[in-house]
């Protein structure tokens, strides 16, 4: 069984997202991107137990009052046995959902009571029968009748409902052996070896391969069965841009330089000559003067000066163009007499070559 549509609201830094997967999916981007927030999600979807007083007002979109929405839809059905007089009666479900409001005020009788009032059930696989909820005959020929309060996760009775196990950023107690460890009794001697392999690397290396790596994204872009998706800051929140196999922007992508800037942000000079000389290629613009009028072409403005140096001496400052300005900067970095560009100059001209010749 796996995750086949997951749909996040107005959790953290996620105002509303939906996610389809495949046999494997793996997030990939920046610091504070809404990937913990993606997992986390999931974990709060499947945990049926104390899950209202590890809520905070900050796991909230933006400290509003809307309420969290979490749903998650798999591909194959599990069974709920719902309580019936002195038997069950089973039903078949293929989804979660979770919805967790704010309390405005406390509850009866309690001086101290959890912030929010959740809303937690399996979802039946088919559409209710009316507007109470859904019904099924029982082997007497009544009707037995049931809605979301019945389904609640934390009282039905599951069969083949996935398991839940969430490792988070610090897993030092989950790889301990003994009593409280999560996975102790099947890789104890493993994790083990595992974490102080890490520990050892880290002293040696001063760092660890992560999903940050290039080398990571490179390796699984290519695998159909792995769902490789991007996290990036938007507008209004997190947005997750599905990668899919048509990614990249050259005959040979994907190249580290794009990896770098489109999974990460990280604009790089080597993305910058990149581009450019691909565009110079694939126009067949071979001197600066010849590109610089294709640019121009295309509706950008000569914004910057460039002196040349010929022969040790200053030339006439001469109109370029921003990217032909960031190229030129770097390819000559012994010419001091332009300033240099600025990291949102560098990005600024990647974003302006993207756009008019790549889209």
């Amino acid at each position: 069984m796996r995750i086949s549509k997951l749909t996040i609201n107005n959790f953290r830094c996620i105002k509303e997202q939906t996610l389809n997967s495949k046999e494997l999916s793996i997030f990939i981007g920046d610091n504070a991107t809404g990937k913990t927030s993606i997992i986390e999600a999931v974990n709060f979807a499947l945990s049926p137990y104390f899950l209202s007083g590890r809520i905070k007002h900050t796991d909230f979109y933006n400290g509003s009052d809307e309420p969290i929405v979490i749903k998650i839809e798999f591909d194959e059905n599990f069974t709920a046995s719902l309580p019936d007089g002195y038997t069950s009666q089973k039903v078949e479900c293929n989804g979660v959902y979770l919805e967790i409001k704010k309390r405005d005020k406390a509850a009866t009788g309690k001086a101290f009571s959890d912030i929010v009032v959740l809303t937690h059930y399996v979802i039946p696989n088919r559409a209710k029968d009316n507007d109470k909820g859904w019904e099924i005959q029982r082997k007497s020929g009544t009707k037995f009748e049931f809605d979301e309060r019945r389904l609640a996760l934390s009282q039905a009775e599951l069969e083949k409902f996935p398991k839940n196990f969430y490792f988070g950023k610090n897993r030092e107690r989950q790889l301990q052996k003994g009593f409280n460890s999560s996975v102790s009794s099947i890789f104890d001697d493993f994790n083990w070896r595992f974490s102080k392999g890490v520990r050892d690397e880290e002293v040696a290396q001063g760092e660890e391969i992560s999903t940050h790596s290039p080398y990571f994204f490179k390796n699984c872009l290519k695998n159909s069965q792995i769902e490789l998706l991007i996290t990036k800051n938007g507008t209004n929140g997190i947005v997750v841009e599905n990668t899919g196999l048509q990614f990249g922007l050259f005959p040979w992508s994907p190249s580290w330089g794009e990896i770098n800037y489109s999974a990460y942000g990280l604009p790089t000079i080597e993305f910058h000559n990149e581009l450019y000389g691909y565009i110079q290629e694939k126009q067949q613009k071979y001197t600066i003067d010849q590109v610089e009028t294709y640019f121009v072409g295309k509706s950008i403005t000569k914004s910057k000066k460039w002196t040349k140096i010929t022969n040790g001496q200053a030339q006439q400052p001469k109109d370029v163009t921003l990217l032909t300005f960031v190229r030129n900067s770097i390819h000559h970095p012994e010419n001091t007499n332009n300033g240099g560009y600025t990291p949102q100059e560098l990005k600024s001209s990647i974003d302006e070559m993207i756009k008019t010749e790549m889209v």
